[in-house]
């Protein structure tokens, strides 16, 4: 669901962004664009320490944040804060 707020600050995304955006569109199912990396992780996993990793890692990276839309004849993201 989009956030209606009027102070959210839409950019128009670049080139590159576009670029991935529409080969997506020819192939919705491809991880052509994903970088992936597996972890095993043995012994006590702590929940609460590694969703607080987790959410850390988000909230330091602004791009894990961001939201696009295509309107107005261009892709355009915002950072959710």
């Amino acid at each position: 669901m989009e956030n209606q707020n009027v102070d959210v600050k839409w950019i128009t995304a670049s080139p590159v962004q576009l670029r991935i955006y529409i080969a997506s569109m020819f192939n919705s199912c491809s991880t052509a664009y994903n970088v992936t990396t597996l972890f095993t992780l043995r012994g006590k996993i702590e929940e609460k320490r590694l969703l607080e990793a987790i959410l850390n890692t988000v909230d330091s990276n602004c791009m894990l944040r961001a939201r696009f839309r295509y309107m107005d004849d261009a892709l355009q993201y915002c950072i959710d804060e």
